[in-house]
């Protein structure tokens, strides 16, 4: 299907983590388990979502929610295909993962907040 958006770190991060739950052994498939955050981007739900699912496809680089379902569902299956269900220290040892306007501190001095893209 045409129109699938490469990875990105942040894309990859994501995938990485929604891989947890095969990682421990609990599901042979992200989409198995009815929690996380896989299950609710192939299938959003109407009340009581815990994703913004606006920002997180402007975060990805998506203006269509079957593109991103469907990119996202490739990028899993490639990950978990690729042996992707190991662990990586760069994603479990590092302070902070993502692109540098991400994890910038805020431009007050001493601040510590962090600008997270709108």
């Amino acid at each position: 299907m045409g129109g699938v958006v490469e990875m990105t770190i942040e894309n990859c991060c994501l995938a990485y983590i929604d891989l947890n739950m095969v990682r421990a052994g609990v599901v042979q498939h992200p989409g198995h388990w009815e929690h996380g955050g896989y299950q609710e981007i192939q299938n959003p739900r109407d009340r009581y979502g815990i994703i913004d699912h606006q920002g997180l496809m402007q975060l990805c680089g998506f203006s269509s929610p079957g593109q991103f379902r469907e990119s996202y569902r490739r990028w899993v299956d490639a990950l978990q295909g690729a042996g992707g269900c190991y662990r990586e220290g760069c994603w479990t040892e590092s302070v902070a993962v993502g692109n540098s306007e991400f994890v910038t501190p805020g431009n007050k001095p001493g601040s510590d907040q962090v600008n997270y893209p709108k």
